[in-house]
């Protein structure tokens, strides 16, 4: 899996990284369908306010999902995006596991 992270320049804190980029691995280590993971977090003022934003966009099972959260800080912004790919990541799972709803099969004598 390839993860890119892009950040402002000495803005974000080296935990807040190296707590996405674990929590990033653990879903590859749980399942390898993740190919690539590309990481955005940027800061930006809002009516006055301070946002930060957290984007993730994830290569998995073959589609292509991009999950974007904002908060009042960057680590609370970073743990809704890894719950969300967690809720997504268990929805696809088990969509893969179940059989069809209908077996058809053909067979030509």
């Amino acid at each position: 899996m390839t993860i890119e992270i892009y950040t402002p320049h000495n803005e974000v804190p080296e935990h807040i990284i190296f707590y996405l980029r674990g929590k990033l691995m653990d879903f590859y280590h749980r399942d390898q369908q993740i190919d690539r993971t590309e990481v955005v977090l940027r800061h930006q003022h809002i009516d006055g306010g301070d946002e930060y934003v957290c984007e993730v966009t994830i290569d998995l099972y073959g589609e292509k999902f991009m999950i974007h959260r904002s908060s009042h800080g960057y680590l609370q912004a970073v743990r809704e995006v890894i719950k969300e790919i967690s809720r997504i990541m268990d929805d696809l799972f088990e969509r893969r596991n179940e059989l069809p709803e209908e077996i058809a099969t053909t067979v030509r004598v």
